[in-house]
C-alpha cells in the first residue's frame, strides 16, 4: 500500500486535474483566437459595406446621418463582442480610418452641416473620440478648426 496508498491517488488526482486545466485553458485560448478571427472578419465586411455605402449613396442630409448611425451601431454591437483590449483599440482605429475617409469625400458640405451629422449620426462621444482635428482643418480650414475644438471643450 506504499506507493498505491492513499497519497498516490491524491497525487494522481491532483495531476489529473492540473491536466485538465491546462487541456481546457488551451481550448479556451484557441476559441478565443477563432472567435477574434471571426470578428476581425465581420468588420471587414463592415468596413468594406461602410466604404462602398459612403462612395455609391448621393450625399445627402439624410443619407449622411444613416451612415453614421450605421456605422456607430456596428461599432457599439462589435466592441461589445471584442473580447481583448487589442481588439477593442483596432476596431477603434479602423473605425477612424473610415471616417476619416468619409470626411475628406465630403468637402462640398459646409462644416456646420458636417458637425449637425455627426452629432446627429454619432453622438458627441464618437465625434469626440473618432474625428481627427488635422481632418478637420485638412477638409475645412483653420476656422472649422477652432470651431470643432471649441465644440469639443463644451
Amino acid at each position: 500500500m506504499s506507493e498505491k496508498g492513499p497519497n498516490f491517488v491524491i497525487r494522481k488526482l491532483e495531476e489529473d486535474i492540473d491536466n485538465l486545466r491546462r487541456e481546457t485553458n488551451e481550448k479556451i485560448e484557441g476559441l478565443e483566437k477563432h472567435f477574434g478571427l471571426a470578428i476581425m472578419a465581420v468588420f471587414k465586411l463592415f468596413r468594406a459595406m461602410a466604404n462602398f455605402l459612403s462612395s455609391t449613396t448621393p450625399n445627402t442630409k439624410e443619407t449622411a446621418i444613416a451612415n453614421f448611425q450605421f456605422m456607430r451601431d456596428c461599432y457599439l454591437g462589435l466592441a461589445k463582442l471584442a473580447i481583448e483590449e487589442e481588439m477593442k483599440r483596432d476596431l477603434i482605429t479602423d473605425f477612424k480610418e473610415v471616417l476619416t475617409n468619409v470626411l475628406r469625400g465630403s468637402d462640398r458640405i459646409p462644416f456646420d452641416d458636417m458637425i449637425d451629422l455627426l452629432l446627429r449620426g454619432l453622438g458627441m462621444d464618437l465625434t469626440r473620440e473618432w474625428v481627427s482635428p488635422n481632418v478637420i482643418a485638412e477638409v475645412w480650414g483653420a476656422k472649422a478648426l477652432e470651431k470643432f475644438k471649441e465644440m469639443l471643450s463644451e
